[in-house]
């Protein structure tokens, strides 16, 4: 008599319906983990757009962002975007060392160094840019 060859590991011979089975379990997983993602996504997206919001409204704090009427109010509103922007740098500076070095000590206080220094250096130059967009404005709305 002929011996039957072995049906391979993990597959059981001569009945292919579990086979089918399986896969389509393993697809309703997928598309169960799909839409689990997709709620968490949605969630994320809402929590994100919440957040820009309010970094939105802290840089329009900040930062002059009106439509100014002429030149000259587009120039008054440079230099005060310029002037806020260089004092939250400079207490930027001076604030987020004393902050890290209350809460995690000498490396708390080196990582406050590295932010201060980072804003000290960030916060002006978004004031220049955002002036010189202020001015250009300005500019621009003096010619209607």
């Amino acid at each position: 008599t002929e011996s039957t060859p072995a049906a391979p590991a993990g597959i059981k011979g001569g009945n292919e319906n579990s086979n089918t089975s399986n896969i389509n379990s393993s697809d309703q997983e997928t598309a169960c983990v799909q839409e689990e993602k997709k709620e968490l996504s949605q969630e994320e997206q809402q929590m994100e757009e919440e957040e820009c919001g309010k970094e939105q409204q802290m840089f329009n704090q900040l930062f002059s962002t009106r439509r100014p009427k002429d030149g000259w109010a587009g120039l008054s509103s440079g230099i005060k975007s310029v002037a806020k922007g260089t004092a939250a740098g400079m207490a930027s500076l001076i604030a987020q060392p004393v902050v890290g070095a209350k809460t995690g000590g000498v490396g708390g206080f080196l990582t406050g160094l590295a932010t201060g220094v980072a804003s000290c250096v960030a916060l002006p130059v978004t004031g220049v840019c955002v002036g010189a967009y202020q001015v250009g404005r300005g500019v621009a709305n003096s010619a209607e």
